[in-house]
């Protein structure tokens, strides 16, 4: 297994998990000062796999994850309401997804 600790970083950033090689890797929560916190997959030190980050500014990403970008599959809710389902590659909207605006309609496309 991992070694699990709890670190407090200079800049006001926490995390909560799981190390190995002194890197975050495993199971894992980061809290950032600005008050956004990914919980999830860690490698080498950054977001992959599965996980979700909630945004301080009420939007959540909640999908696949590499290298610490968006990367596969994943849901990102937006302050004002609308809904992307879909297809991310390095951190952009990428491929088949779906766009279900406040207002209920959906735009169902290539992005």
């Amino acid at each position: 297994g991992y070694d699990h600790e709890i670190v407090y970083y200079e800049n006001g950033d926490e995390y909560d998990g799981e190390f190995e090689d002194d890197e975050r890797h495993g199971k894992g929560v980061y809290r950032y000062k600005n008050g956004d916190k990914y919980d999830g997959d860690w490698l080498d030190d950054e977001p992959h796999g599965n996980g979700v980050m909630d945004y301080s500014n009420g939007e959540k990403y909640e999908g696949n994850w590499s290298e610490g970008r968006r990367n596969g599959k994943g849901t990102y809710k937006f302050a004002n309401g609308n809904e992307y389902i879909g297809d991310w590659i390095k951190g952009s909207k990428s491929g088949k997804g779906s766009t279900k605006f406040a207002n209920q309609e959906v735009h169902i496309g290539d992005y």
